[in-house]
């Protein structure tokens, strides 16, 4: 551990001593220190986002098709956009998960346009519409414009078939 050396060479009537410590158990003991936190301690925290869903019941939300705005995103990391009824559409929106700041603007630009209507623009509703093949990662970052853009009435639907039509349609 620690070892002193006695050097008599320079004077001959004074001893001098040097003190040698040997540090080795102390960097095990450092290392050791060191794996304990590191497995004891979580290095990412997971994060969940708060989904709080309606119990079901046989009650139905109205809501005016002006008001409307239908995403329906596909396992292509396509989204079809369209306002008001499937059936009335003749053609949908195309946007691509991976831009969606052109997404965001035709969701501001429809809650300006409600907005100006009510004068409230949580009358809006977004009615998200996955696919059944469509990615968990652009269902959460639809879910996150959502909050982006401070919509308050949104849900998630499943597709009826005139929404199936819109989405084959051909030209898209």
């Amino acid at each position: 551990m620690a070892e002193i050396n006695s050097n008599s060479s320079r004077d001959p009537g004074r001893v001098h001593k040097t003190i040698r410590v040997d540090l080795t158990p102390m960097v095990d003991l450092g290392f050791l220190l060191i794996s304990f936190f590191i497995f004891t301690t979580q290095i990412n925290k997971p994060v969940g986002m708060k989904l709080y869903l309606p119990a079901d019941s046989n009650d139905s939300t109205t809501a005016k098709k002006s008001m409307t705005l239908t995403l329906m995103p596909t396992a292509q990391n396509k989204i079809f956009v369209y306002e008001g009824l499937a059936v009335e559409n003749e053609h949908a929106s195309l946007y691509t998960s991976d831009h969606l700041n052109e997404l965001r603007l035709r969701i501001i630009r429809k809650r300006e346009m409600v907005r100006k209507m009510t004068g409230k623009p949580s009358d809006m509703l977004v009615l998200i519409k996955p696919d059944k093949d469509c990615s968990y990662q652009t269902l959460v970052d639809l879910l996150d414009e959502m909050t982006i853009n401070d919509i308050t009435r949104y849900a998630i639907e499943n597709r009826d078939v005139y929404d199936e039509k819109l989405v084959l349609k051909p030209g898209i």
